[in-house]
């Protein structure tokens, strides 16, 4: 621009010391806009620390007052978030709710990673609750293994019984099997009984012409 305007032909001025100026000027702005972005991806992330390094600069390099409060004011409303998780957390795990105190303090880091306490907070949590959570598996397992056990148990005595029954009805049906023989063979016995003797075969008589098995035998006798 002062270039255009013909400065550089005019010893008269301080052509350097003005261009120099504007370049500074520009560096620094550029500079504002950087850290600000910068401090808005900090923030963002819960590295606040890093957040408040980022605004010091910025303030150096002539933030406005303003904008630099605003920007703390956000850094300590993360922190503030941050300790009410944490605070949540804390009576959460009292009340031996591991799984639910662990999910408050990993809110917490997301908000401020830089807070001290949440690394002893987190490492504690998450030991109780695979604890926890491993003796409600053992108990399970324990459940299934003695349900199984009594099912299994139901089923063969289901089984004897069955057999048992199989085996009851069998002798059964043999005894009355057995019973109806007997009963048969009475009946048979007791109409043999009733029935009359037969009579004896009837003696041969005549002459011996007509009987030849006389022939030559006495009078009066029979042959054998």
């Amino acid at each position: 621009m002062l270039e255009e305007a013909g400065a550089a032909d005019d010893p008269g001025m301080l052509y350097y010391q003005v261009k120099a100026a504007i370049e500074t000027e520009n560096t620094r702005i550029a500079q504002l806009e950087s850290l600000q972005k910068q401090f808005r991806s900090l923030t963002e992330s819960g590295q606040l620390v890093a957040a408040e390094m980022a605004l010091d600069n910025a303030q150096r390099l002539g933030l406005e007052q303003m904008a630099c409060e605003q920007f703390r004011m956000e850094i300590e409303d993360h922190r503030k978030q941050a300790a009410q998780l944490i605070a949540a957390g804390d009576d959460l795990f009292r009340d031996e709710q591991y799984k639910e105190a662990l999910d408050r303090y990993r809110r917490a880091q997301q908000l401020d990673r830089d807070n001290p306490q949440l690394p002893t907070k987190l490492a504690t949590a998450d030991r109780y609750h695979r604890t926890a959570r491993s003796q409600a598996v053992r108990s399970t397992v324990g459940l299934i293994s003695v349900s199984a056990t009594r099912a299994i148990g139901d089923y063969f005595a289901y089984k004897r019984e069955q057999e048992e029954r199989k085996r009851a009805e069998a002798e059964k049906a043999a005894a009355e099997a057995k019973q109806k023989e007997e009963k048969e063979k009475k009946e048979r016995e007791r109409a043999a009984a009733r029935r009359p003797a037969a009579p004896p075969p009837a003696q041969p008589q005549g002459r011996a012409e007509q009987n030849p098995e006389r022939r030559g035998l006495p009078n009066g006798m029979s042959p054998p």
